[in-house]
């Protein structure tokens, strides 16, 4: 068998029909999007190119076809565990593969796994690729070598710890149990990623290694290159690295099933929520099928954004719901639609259903019109087009595509059925699919001594169905690994510097005529440009005033101008910081000029009282959902406790704000807020995007016309200098029921400024994959998921914070070793070594042409020199800048932080688990409610 390419995929979406008030959306091509070549080699690997010269980089994507669905009963949360343990290390590189990932200048190294695959990412600088090509193939291949106890132990309470993190949030219990009562008890999405912990707690080593080789040979994988590379040298590089791994026994594949509900069916559950949720649910084709595809289509016209059929019965106008959402996961054995409605606070829910229905009836029974068919297959196009403008999205794409439906032009296929459905092809499917009995499971908010997990226990959902397809086998027997091409598998090959330098594209900056600033730069070839309106104030400009008028007010803004930026094809958003409100924009580049004007519009355009009272429906949701998770608590919390109320950073530590004060914001409050903050000369304009300085500057000129500042000066909150005296103080928030403990640690640090010697050392300490006290708590102990922390990104004081969430039974245990470890940085018997922070300088010089590689990043990142005020070549000088940093300079500025700053602990956790373990480490802990106040 030899390696060679297939041809070029040549596929091409039809033109979008223009109907209403929608403009024509412009044809796209696949060859311009998605083009690849694709090869197989001879032990079976399949090998997707995709040839992209406009950046030195290259996005790799490796997925194999297992998971979930593929674990047979009392082997639940295998593949998701499997994922954990490729991460850990290999025969030839035995140590964390995200450490070395990252040395490399590797960004958005990541995995995840679904029912369906387990993948792996990372976008590599061009002269990495083959190390990290060296290091795949080695996982690929020789993983099972260093596999023990110890470290399937450790990782498998990683895993747990996951489980725990993500079961606390509000809602998350809602997948698992709809998975039940959706699929039979048979059906291989009955269970969900994560598992049962029993089957977890009885795997052994030698069950690890039978996984492995059943399911992670070189025949059942997809390996894609996207970015830097010719198709020829890819090859040539498979060959080498992959070219000699075994291809792994026959596969077993499952087969699509498809089964309707036979009755309609109910079920309540409960959850430390404040929002009483609805969900109705129905079994549908796989992902893949023309069915999904207008199922898909007819989900977008129902429930998906502020046009949809629902937003505008339920929230808009009968006020019963205060936010509604549809999704169709791209599943490849069979679908599900699901309708989930937020009853607004005091709504009766019966009335909601009633609702629900009635709009479920008339579209089954005239399906949709021609507006909202166009608008939702533009929205579907660009939503597309925009999801491949990183390099690492075109390869999952691929990979996807190659993976799971034998194409690697798949999702390209759906987007052509898409654009050639029609009202009646959407309709006519939702008739098939959408009257056939479903389930509708209601979340209520959970009593004082709830038991989530008995809840669940009790719950077993549908019985055994008959009609299974038996699983498929596909014969491995003709493959063989190709002996002579094999690489040294002794020395990972090095990382050459390249001669050529990173490049930041030229930033410019004037002042507009109305006062605002512009600050832009230029990206050709970008279907897209983006567009920020930064307004100086931010919740910090809630000081004086009631709690969450900023974030309030900007939510006035959204309603009629995100449904206008729809039918532009283009996406509005607002938004709060702690020092500036965002008014955001992404729009065709075509239309920039209609998009400025939407913009100034919304934030000019006078509101209503039905505008008052359906965005505080959702505020007074959003705040309620906010303060139940315990990451929330912890942030919020920290920024109080460390500032003060006194503060304005302090007081708008909860920017959405408290009850009492949204129940009491009005268009008084709101339109004041306005006038003061949202100006054109308090505004500075970022642009990214296939625009010049002077063009962008023009349409602006125009936009701005009318647009007059007040003459009443802008508000200056009174930032006063905040101090603490050494030591530790300790608070703990009673969470009842939670299944992990929340530990978050801050200190208060100066405002940002060109020495970045603190910033690297946040990241060395806490913040990335292979901080010190990631590797602690997670990699050594599997105590916690991860640890993530760092400095906050504001103009004024800003805070070094710590989150660690953590196994409640370890939570002292957990402290301690923060503690310890801040001890030894401070009295430096163990500061940042040279090794650490080289390791991590040079790694993010390297990652710096990956991480900017999108209008969306480079929009992000500029924005945030803007609002921290730094110089407009910052991102250009930052390799030169980061390859000045000393250990002993960047050690030395953490260290003396910590030793000069008193440090603030907030804990959330059951009370009733935790509190003992922790005043052994903190005898004067205080007991404190959700907003600080001391309550014990």
């Amino acid at each position: 068998m030899t390696a060679s390419f297939s041809g070029t995929a040549l596929l091409r979406v039809a033109v979008f029909a223009s109907l209403g008030v929608l403009a024509v959306w412009p044809a796209a091509s696949a060859a311009e999007v998605l083009a690849y070549r694709s090869l197989r080699l001879p032990n079976g690997l399949k090998v997707v190119v995709h040839e992209d010269h406009s950046a030195p980089i290259v996005s790799l994507a490796v997925w194999y076809r297992v998971g979930s669905a593929d674990e047979p009963a009392g082997r639940t949360g295998f593949a998701h565990l499997f994922e954990h343990l490729m991460f850990r290390g290999s025969k030839h590189y035995n140590a964390p593969f995200l450490d070395a990932m990252h040395d490399m200048g590797g960004g958005n190294v990541n995995a995840d796994t679904s029912f369906d695959h387990t993948a792996y990412y990372a976008t590599v600088p061009t002269v990495a690729l083959d190390r990290a090509l060296w290091l795949e193939s080695d996982r690929m291949g020789h993983l099972l070598g260093p596999l023990d106890q110890a470290r399937l132990t450790t990782e498998r309470a990683v895993v747990r710890n996951e489980n725990r993190d993500t079961l606390d949030l509000p809602y998350a219990r809602t997948h698992p149990h709809l998975l039940r009562h959706l699929f039979p008890a048979n059906h291989p999405y009955h269970h969900d990623v994560d598992g049962h912990a029993p089957d977890l707690d009885n795997l052994t080593v030698e069950d690890a290694r039978s996984w492995f080789r059943n399911h992670y040979g070189a025949a059942n994988a997809t390996l894609v290159v996207a970015g830097d590379i010719a198709p020829e040298a890819a090859r040539e590089k498979a060959m080498t690295y992959f070219g000699d791994l075994v291809p792994g026994p026959d596969l077993v594949r499952q087969q699509p099933w498809v089964v309707p509900l036979r009755v309609a069916a109910r079920g309540t559950m409960h959850d430390h929520v404040a929002t009483h949720r609805i969900v109705r649910a129905w079994p549908i084709p796989q992902a893949g099928t023309d069915a999904a595809a207008r199922l898909r289509l007819a989900a977008r016209i129902l429930g998906d954004g502020t046009a949809s059929r629902l937003h505008a019965r339920l929230v808009t106008q009968d006020r019963v719901a205060s936010d509604v959402a549809a999704y169709v996961p791209s599943l490849a054995l069979a679908g599900m639609l699901w309708l989930v409605v937020d009853v607004a606070e005091g709504a009766d829910s019966a009335a909601v259903e009633s609702a629900l229905d009635d709009e479920l009836r008339r579209f089954v029974a005239n399906g949709p019109d021609s507006d909202e068919m166009a608008l939702a297959q533009v929205r579907e196009n660009t939503a597309f087009l925009a999801g491949t403008e990183r390099m690492d999205a075109k390869a999952r794409r691929l990979a996807r595509g190659q993976a799971l439906h034998d194409d690697p032009g798949e999702e390209w296929v759906v987007q052509l059925r898409m654009a050639h459905a029609d009202a009646e092809s959407v309709r006519r499917e939702a008739a098939a699919w959408l009257t056939q009995p479903s389930y509708t499971l209601t979340v209520l908010p959970a009593p004082e001594g709830f038991d989530a997990e008995a809840e669940d226990a009790s719950d077993t959902g549908l019985g055994v169905a008959e009609g299974q397809p038996a699983p498929g086998v596909v014969a491995t027997g003709a493959f063989r690994a190709s002996h002579g091409w094999a690489v040294d598998r002794q020395v990972p090959p090095p990382v050459v510097e390249s001669a050529a330098e990173f490049s930041f594209p030229a930033v410019h900056r004037r002042r507009l005529r109305s006062g605002s600033t512009l600050v832009s730069t230029q990206r050709t070839g970008s279907p897209f440009v983006r567009v920020r309106f930064l307004f100086g104030g931010g919740s910090a400009g809630d000081f004086g005033r009631l709690p969450g008028t900023a974030l309030f007010t900007m939510s006035l803004l959204e309603g009629a101008a995100t449904m206008q930026a729809d039918r532009l094809g283009a996406t509005f958003e607002t938004g709060c910081e702690v020092d500036a409100c965002t008014v955001g924009l992404r729009v065709p580049r075509d239309r920039l000029q209609a998009g400025l004007a939407l913009m100034v519009d919304a934030i000019r355009h006078d509101v209503g009282q039905e505008d008052i009272d359906r965005v505080r429906t959702q505020r007074l949701a959003a705040a309620d959902t906010g303060a139940m998770t315990s990451f929330g608590l912890a942030h919020g919390l920290m920024n109080r406790l460390l500032f003060g109320e006194g503060h304005p950073y302090g007081f708008a530590a909860f920017p959405h704000g408290t009850r009492e004060s949204l129940q009491a914001l009005d268009a008084n409050a709101a339109g004041a807020y306005r006038r003061d903050y949202l100006r054109p000369d308090n505004l500075t304009v970022v642009m990214v995007g296939d625009v010049t300085h002077e063009e962008g500057a023009r349409q602006l000129e125009s936009a701005f016309a009318e647009w007059v500042p007040p003459v009443a000066p802008i508000p200056s909150a009174p930032m006063h200098a905040v101090t603490r005296e050494p030591g530790d103080m300790a608070y703990l928030v009673d969470r009842p029921g939670a299944r992990q403990a929340h530990i978050a640690v801050g200190s208060l640090a100066p405002p940002a400024s060109e020495d970045l010697n603190l910033d690297l050392a946040s990241q060395v300490f806490a913040d990335l994959p292979g901080s010190r006290l990631n590797a602690n708590l997670r990699q050594d102990k599997g105590w916690s998921y991860g640890v993530a922390g760092g400095l906050s990104r504001q103009r004024g004081p800003r805070t070094f914070t710590v989150h660690a969430p953590v196994q409640a039974d370890r939570t002292a245990d957990a402290v301690a070793e923060i503690r310890r470890e801040i001890s030894a940085l401070v009295d430096g018997s163990t500061p940042l070594s040279d090794t650490e922070v080289a390791s991590v300088r040079t790694g993010l010089a390297r990652s710096l042409t990956a991480a900017l590689q999108t209008d969306q990043a480079l929009m992000a990142n500029l924005a945030m020199s803007v609002k921290l005020g730094r110089r407009d070549d910052f991102w250009q000088t930052l390799p030169a800048v980061l390859g000045g940093l000393s250990a002993e300079r960047v050690s030395g500025a953490l260290a003396d932080l910590l030793r000069t700053q008193g440090r603030t602990w907030v804990i959330v956790g059951d009370r009733s688990s935790i509190e003992a373990q922790l005043r052994q480490q903190f005898p004067a802990l205080h007991v404190v409610d959700t907003e600080g106040r001391i309550v014990d």
